[in-house]
């Protein structure tokens, strides 16, 4: 996990036989993911770590597999999702979200909900039963695109 792109250094990593070369950047909250994503991969960078690597000849970083983006929602409005970014992400309580927001406490709470619906129906994931309603919104949130769907 590196701050900027250096490819001497993605080079470094590939030779030395690491899973995963990251930009934080890219990964940001969805490094819970991305380590679990690198496990089923000989070799896996980040968008950034493509970019700044086309120079870089080496077989592992040619056939590096790029992380996927975070997973989409389009039937999750931006006022939803600004709700679940202030709750679940930031853990704001939602009276202090719904001051913010510029909207009643009820009105913040059936977004919540809305919100927890709308992640709930695009993941098959099995989470540990005693995972929080919580937790599994900000996994499900987190979670990357078009991966491991079969096993979901």
């Amino acid at each position: 996990l590196a701050q900027f792109p250096d490819s001497d250094l993605v080079l470094a990593a590939a030779e030395a036989g690491a899973r995963a070369f990251m930009l934080k950047q890219d990964v940001r909250l969805h490094i819970a993911w991305a380590i679990c994503y690198a496990l089923d991969y000989d070799f896996v960078i980040t968008q950034g770590v493509a970019r700044a690597s086309e120079s870089v000849f080496h077989k592992r970083v040619f056939h590096a597999t790029i992380l996927p983006d975070q997973r989409q929602y389009p039937e999750m409005t931006d006022r939803i999702r600004q709700a679940i970014k202030l709750c679940v992400i930031e853990g704001m309580p939602a009276h202090l979200a719904a001051d913010e927001m510029g909207i009643s406490l009820h009105t913040i709470r059936g977004y919540i909900k809305e919100g927890y619906r709308i992640l709930e129906s695009h993941d098959r994931t099995e989470y540990p039963t005693d995972m929080t309603p919580q937790e599994r919104a900000f996994m499900r949130f987190t979670a990357l695109e078009n991966w491991n769907e079969a096993d979901t």
